[in-house]
């Protein structure tokens, strides 16, 4: 598996065996950290002289989600904030962006093995390649801005998935993060089916 994330035949000249033997090393053994590992270490090549590999997974995929472009590191957060399951339809009225555009985006970040798609059609699905990769990314936001992404989901759901709203308060908001929303979770919760 290391071989074929760091795409050995073509950079191995790169990667001395005491590199390689630091990664399978720092993984223990966990098939997830190696492979991240390994993605951190192949997008490392070329950008700098010394190559840093990282102690911890979530130092890996903190890395890996810095590195990304900014367009694709701000999808990504809004997708975090969104959940695991990330619908496309949701994500287009949050970001405004075309369809296009945001098509091209989600696709680097599936290249990039941070999402994948997990239904066609109508309305695509994405979800996260790992649960880990998604608390990270949602982590990384500061508290106030992930409230202001909330509002927009919230907002975004209402107008698409009007019965989805609660779902996604409660599934999303602390208890204390959910004192904004409260009167429109009550007034839309109270209205029948």
């Amino acid at each position: 598996m290391l071989r074929s994330v760091l795409d050995f035949t073509s950079v191995s000249e790169r990667f001395s065996n005491g590199l390689v033997d630091l990664i399978v090393s720092k993984a223990e053994g966990n098939p997830f950290f190696l492979e991240e590992l390994a993605r951190t270490v192949r997008e490392q090549v070329g950008r700098s002289p010394s190559l840093a590999v990282p102690d911890t997974v979530q130092e890996v995929l903190l890395g890996r989600i810095d590195r990304l472009a900014e367009e694709d590191r701000r999808l990504l957060e809004i997708a975090a904030v969104v959940g695991k399951d990330v619908p496309f339809s949701i994500v287009r009225l949050v970001t405004k962006a075309t369809d296009d555009g945001l098509r091209r985006a989600f696709n680097r970040l599936k290249s990039a093995e941070f999402l994948y798609e997990t239904s066609a059609g109508p309305d695509t699905e994405y979800t996260f390649k790992h649960t880990l990769t998604h608390e990270v990314a949602y982590g990384r936001l500061l508290a106030e801005a992930r409230r202001d992404l909330h509002a927009q989901v919230v907002e975004a759901i209402e107008h698409a998935y009007p019965e989805r709203v609660v779902e996604h308060v409660e599934g999303s908001l602390t208890t204390r993060s959910r004192a904004p929303f409260g009167r429109r979770l009550t007034d839309t919760s109270a209205k029948p089916a």
